[in-house]
């Protein structure tokens, strides 16, 4: 239970302000190997707000997140980010992304 609440205050502390409704239902968690699972996560529109780009987040979804964590080494081993199947669809900021059908231009991601 205790590394389910690390696990969980993990993923919310570097996650949350990227990700839009994280659902901790849906993670998979194998704490026994360091394996945790997330999928079908919606970028928020401001994920890219602190680079300074030219650009925002129109739509954006990663399939599928998987951390490695080595329980049994964490300060020397590091931790693996896998990330599978990362689409996003940026557009200028000149203020007409709010007018964008994202769920309209979506679908061309995943034919």
């Amino acid at each position: 239970m205790v590394l389910k609440n690390l696990v969980r205050y993990i993923i919310n502390k570097y996650l949350k302000e990227y990700i839009e409704e994280l659902d901790y239902g849906k993670v998979k968690l194998d704490l026994k190997n360091g394996h945790v699972s997330l999928e079908k996560l919606h970028l928020k529109p401001e994920a890219l707000t602190d680079l300074s780009l030219p650009v925002t987040v129109a739509t954006g979804l990663i399939d599928k997140l998987t951390l490695v964590i080595p329980w049994k080494n964490l300060y020397s081993i590091p931790t693996k980010v896998h990330i599978d199947g990362f689409y996003m669809l940026i557009v200028p900021k000149n203020g007409k992304e709010k007018h964008l059908k994202t769920k309209r231009w979506f679908p061309l991601f995943l034919n």
